[in-house]
């Protein structure tokens, strides 16, 4: 009996919130690419989607190939917002020149600081900087070019540089987790050895938590992580087929997530969501599906022609900011609009380390723009602009554009009813 009882005790101790992981969590943190949504067939994807996500349960989801900012609005309210849950909420659409990317977060457990397009030649990839408690992060979510041709592979090692030059701008040590639809057919492509790869400045370097190195596509090596295509035939949303052969979706991540510190990546928890690894050349729901339920594989195969891919996060408030501190520019410093809320004007102020274009644009939360703020050279010093909000009705706002070649961290303002 006193050996059970021992036991019994180190059991409790082990499973005790408040006991040595008092003060850790996980945040699960899936990628999608939702195939032109909501166009092509998007109301009849919606319940595909919830089942998806109700087996997922992320607490902050990014998808890629978002069409309009309802779309947004509708896999957060139709799919994740339901079931008694209304703790979900979406980042600001930022409205780019092609299709775009959303990010929807549990508010709970997450705090969004800050969202910011990045300006390829192509796609803008979007930059989310988050806080969970004490402890830093940016998730930047990416659609490179697509197709093999080697224009498009030089087209996708632009995209590349544009991204590592900047991540290359964050502190030593920073938390970033890069995601979204790469379309690299493998670790030869000139755009992963960009964002991977040795450089004079490594802040920015990323890495494969899985460490998959070769040719993925149609390669049955890598069949477990292939995420696209989940059909072998043309349905009516006009999604590729082909079957699963290729991985375009993935996961990078900094240095600093690799090993147990602020917050780091639980290298076992990454997937390609439903891929068992026996469907390589087939659709996701052909025959039985090993790695999730039939009506599982099924939406899986309805909701798009990718899979999602899903990594778990450990979180240590303990260890705090430490290693994960808050990113800022080296290019400009934005400091401040006033007053806030507004009516008819406000001032904007910052601050130019070098000279440089300006560019600043007030922008609604569909993501439209309302107003042209400032748009010119300017000398290297501190510099306050004026914005003429005038006849604009109430609500929140936020400036968008560019100091030099960075882009501008989100600020919201406010006009008051």
């Amino acid at each position: 009996m006193k050996k059970k009882f021992i036991l019994i005790i180190l059991a409790v101790l082990w499973l005790s919130p408040h006991a040595g992981q008092a003060q850790r969590d996980t945040l699960r943190i899936v990628t999608y690419n939702v195939l032109k949504f909501p166009g092509n067939a998007g109301a009849e994807r919606i319940k595909y989607f919830r089942t998806v996500f109700r087996a997922l349960q992320p607490d902050i989801l990014v998808v890629q190939e978002l069409e309009t900012a309802t779309g947004l609005q509708r896999l957060l309210n139709e799919t994740m917002n339901i079931d008694g849950k209304d703790y979900y909420d979406a980042a600001p659409f930022l409205n780019g020149p092609d299709t775009d990317s959303g990010l929807i977060f549990n508010r709970d457990k997450v705090d969004l600081l800050a969202a910011t397009s990045i300006r390829t030649t192509l796609r803008d990839i979007v930059e989310y900087r988050l806080r969970t408690g004490k402890v830093y992060f940016n998730i930047y979510s990416l659609h490179l070019k697509a197709g093999q041709q080697i224009e498009n592979q030089n087209q996708r090692a632009r995209e590349a540089s544009v991204l590592r030059q900047y991540l290359n701008d964050l502190p030593s040590g920073a938390a970033a987790i890069v995601l979204g639809d790469f379309n690299l057919y493998g670790t030869y492509e000139s755009a992963f050895n960009i964002l991977t790869g040795e450089q004079a400045d490594n802040d920015g370097r990323l890495f494969d938590p899985i460490s998959a190195v070769g040719t993925w596509h149609n390669n049955q090596l890598f069949a477990r992580i292939h995420t696209q295509s989940t059909r072998t035939t043309v349905l009516s949303d006009e999604g590729s087929p082909g079957g699963l052969d290729d991985r375009f979706d993935m996961i990078l991540v900094t240095a600093a997530l690799l090993e147990p510190r602020a917050i780091w990546i639980l290298k076992d928890s990454y997937a390609a969501f439903g891929n068992d690894g026996r469907h390589f050349n087939k659709s996701i729901n052909e025959g039985k599906n090993y790695a999730v339920p039939d009506s599982i594989a099924d939406a899986l195969y309805y909701a798009s022609d990718h899979l999602p891919v899903v990594a778990d996060f450990v979180v240590d408030q303990a260890t705090g900011i430490a290693g994960t501190r808050e990113p800022v520019a080296r290019d400009y410093h934005l400091i401040k609009s006033y007053p806030n809320p507004f009516h008819g004007s406000a001032t904007v102020q910052f601050t130019l380390n070098r000279s440089a274009p300006v560019r600043l644009y007030l922008y609604d939360l569909l993501g439209r723009e309302v107003r042209r703020i400032y748009e010119g050279e300017l000398a290297a010093g501190e510099h306050a602009v004026s914005l003429d909000a005038a006849g604009l009705p109430a609500g929140l706002y936020f400036i968008k554009g560019w100091l030099g070649n960075r882009p501008v961290q989100l600020k919201m303002l406010h006009i008051p009813w």
